[in-house]
């Protein structure tokens, strides 16, 4: 096995890290001593991505996986700060772009695609979703900005649009999670902190009506403000930074900044019109040995529809950390 060579693109963001990563530790537990590269388009090493929107107060040190020693150590070629742009399949070849703009390439014996998902933007039928002060969350520095801001004296209204976990997890920490200048909560600066979701309440399609207004009762009695059943038409601002959540009941609902917490789409563009087979819904279609239709070409996490026979079905998709960690396990075992 010394002379294959593993490449695990892992280059955009949520789920990429765990399944990535963990089937380059698989690999390197497994014996393998063959050369093993990881690409990613984030400049740090691989952290616990799901603790940014829990505990967006923790240490960046504090959220990494593996230290460089460790790497170092396992000889994991790190391609930090890189963009995939190109893969030949049948040259197995792939080509990259590094920070400096520089274009590179590289062969491969295997390939791992797990590239996840991204945040779902605003609609562009929505204005105002390119003014300043509009946040999302899905990397480590998209943490780090928006804590600066929520920390910033200047910030008293914060609107949540969106009722997903990523929403309500930050919504519970902007109403209970602050610390002060002591580092107690209770010295915290207070924020009004507004939720605008499409639906009747949170999370109802998963929970059901009477978990979800239990859910949403317990933020409200943190201080959340909730807007059910409401359409975002338009964000204002002055001097291109938002101030007004307009919804189509006409409401205005002034801020000084927008979390947008909408759900994530497939990062997935990259395998159109290859040799890849998709599914209508763009996921990549895997065995239960987790490969592709293009040999020796491997794919895990959020990405995948996998068949699961315990229940009997033929495809399913589970978008959770846990099953990111299992597949890239499992694709480095395989």
């Amino acid at each position: 096995m010394s002379c294959h060579i593993f490449l695990i693109i892992d280059f955009f963001f949520f789920s990429t890290i765990p399944g990535g990563f963990t089937c380059a530790d698989t690999l390197r537990q497994n014996g393998f001593r063959g050369r093993i590269l990881l690409f990613t388009r984030e400049g740090t090493l691989p952290y616990d991505r799901v603790q940014l929107s829990k505990q967006p107060l923790k240490k960046p040190q504090d959220l990494l996986l593996r230290d460089h020693p460790y790497f170092k150590k396992a000889k994991i070629d790190l391609m930090l700060d890189t963009n995939v742009t190109n893969i030949n399949w049948s040259s197995k070849n792939l080509t990259y772009q590094t920070l400096g703009k520089q274009m590179k390439s590289e062969q491969y014996d295997y390939l791992v695609l797990a590239t996840g998902l991204r945040s779902r933007r605003l609609p562009s039928s929505i204005p105002g979703g390119d003014l300043r002060s509009v946040f999302y969350l899905r990397t480590m520095e998209d943490a780090n900005n928006l804590v600066n801001k929520v920390k910033s004296h200047e910030t008293k209204n914060i609107v949540i649009i969106g009722d997903s976990f990523i929403a309500l997890e930050l919504c519970g920490w902007l109403t209970t999670g602050l610390a002060g200048p002591t580092g107690k909560p209770e010295d915290a600066e207070k924020k009004n902190v507004s939720v605008v979701m499409l639906l009747k309440a949170p999370m109802i399609r998963l929970f059901g009506e009477k978990i979800a207004l239990a859910l949403q009762k317990i933020h409200e009695n943190n201080g959340a403000k909730f807007y059910p059943e409401a359409n975002v038409t338009e964000l204002t601002g002055a001097n291109n930074i938002v101030k007004f959540v307009q919804l189509a009941t006409g409401e205005s609902i002034p801020c000084d900044m927008v979390i947008v917490a909408i759900g994530s789409e497939t990062c997935t563009e990259l395998y159109k019109d290859s040799p890849i087979v998709m599914t209508d819904d763009q996921f990549i279609r895997v065995n239960d040995h987790l490969e592709t239709s293009v040999d020796h070409v491997l794919a895990v996490g959020d990405i995948t529809k996998h068949p699961l026979k315990i229940f009997n079905l033929d495809e399913v998709n589970c978008q959770h950390w846990q099953m990111a960690c299992s597949g890239g396990h499992q694709a480095g075992k395989n």
